[in-house]
């Protein structure tokens, strides 16, 4: 038999004004997932970057439309095109239970724009060539990954969840980014802003950058419509005309 114990209170103490310390999990955007995106954000850069070894992850973005636990972007500046594969293998195999969406990009992209990532998406990657499925991965409280009524659902249920890797990083040379250069665009915000208008928040990218592709002969067509010269440019092209036969 145990011997009973007794607590004997002789004093409570607490703040003048206290602050409950809590907060509610719920449909993102939400408190837990901002505190989980600010976390976990931290723990997936230190691990690629410093634990792997690879070097040219920049940025580790966990967007909160997906609970900062199921959408992922990794922004890099690759050395080597093994390095995205490394990235995005690696990313999914630190928890087991997060990460369904994971996509690597360019480091001009910024990864926490969805504007930015779609525009990636869509010019950068193709499907068939720069997706990978990653199983056999946990299921925890994605209602996706089993029918809520499933006898077998709980944590830890193997097989319950996959992964889709995307590789939306540029694999060769590009035009440029189709806006003024940035010297115009500069010039442009100084103006608005002598004139007192709302202060911009320009996105990226916001003026255009060479990408790689581009030759001379473009620079110097470009050049000419930047002084008005476009009939020059129309003479040219006028000189290149062939003349088709006549039937």
């Amino acid at each position: 038999m145990s011997t009973p114990l007794f607590l004997t209170v002789t004093c409570i103490t607490h703040s003048r004004k206290p602050v409950f310390n809590a907060f509610i999990s719920q449909f993102p955007p939400s408190e837990s997932g901002k505190l989980r995106g600010v976390a976990f954000e931290a723990v997936f850069y230190k691990f690629l970057k410093y634990d792997c070894a690879i070097t040219g992850v920049l940025d580790v973005a966990l967007h909160e439309s997906g609970g900062s636990e199921e959408y992922c972007v990794i922004q890099m500046k690759k050395s080597h095109p093994s390095q995205v594969w490394q990235a995005l293998h690696a990313v999914t195999s630190r928890l087991p239970y997060h990460l369904k969406i994971v996509i690597a990009v360019d480091e001009d992209i910024d990864p926490r724009d969805p504007d930015s990532v779609n525009w990636a998406l869509c010019f950068a990657m193709q499907p068939h060539r720069d997706t990978r499925i990653v199983t056999a991965r946990l299921g925890e409280i994605d209602p996706s990954s089993s029918p809520m009524d499933d006898p077998e659902r709980g944590y830890p249920k193997p097989n319950g969840n996959s992964s889709i890797l995307i590789n939306a990083t540029r694999k060769w040379d590009y035009p440029p980014v189709s806006l003024p250069k940035r010297e115009f665009m500069e010039r442009a915000r100084r103006i608005w802003e002598e004139e007192g208008l709302p202060k911009l928040k320009p996105k990226v990218p916001w003026h255009g950058y060479p990408l790689g592709h581009w030759t001379e002969e473009n620079e110097r067509e470009a050049r000419l419509a930047v002084e008005g010269k476009h009939h020059e440019t129309g003479e040219q092209i006028a000189r290149q005309r062939v003349d088709l036969p006549r039937p």
